[in-house]
């Protein structure tokens, strides 16, 4: 070290906020939301997880089958689905 810097000095505010981010992205909440079904005889409710490590993607379970989509592609499917009115 040259001039007597010493590696004490305290982290400025930037370093704590990237620190923070760094030490926050290790940590993400697991969401769970069931959805009923209405099939008969009645089935396993559908679930759908968030993703363990992308906010982007969704994990639905059905009757146990565990798959992983973008959580945008899935609400496209959903809305495409119900879009079946038709106007003439």
């Amino acid at each position: 070290m040259r001039g007597g810097q010493t590696l004490t000095q305290p982290y400025g505010p930037i370093r704590a906020l990237s620190v923070m981010r760094w030490f926050s992205s290790f940590f993400m909440l697991k969401v769970t939301n069931e959805i009923p079904t209405y099939d008969e005889p009645a089935t396993a409710n559908v679930r759908v997880h968030s993703h363990w490590n992308d906010p982007a993607l969704v994990v639905l379970e059905v009757a146990g089958n565990r798959i992983t989509v973008k959580a945008t592609d899935a609400k496209a499917a959903i809305e495409n689905a119900t879009n079946t009115r038709r106007y003439g």
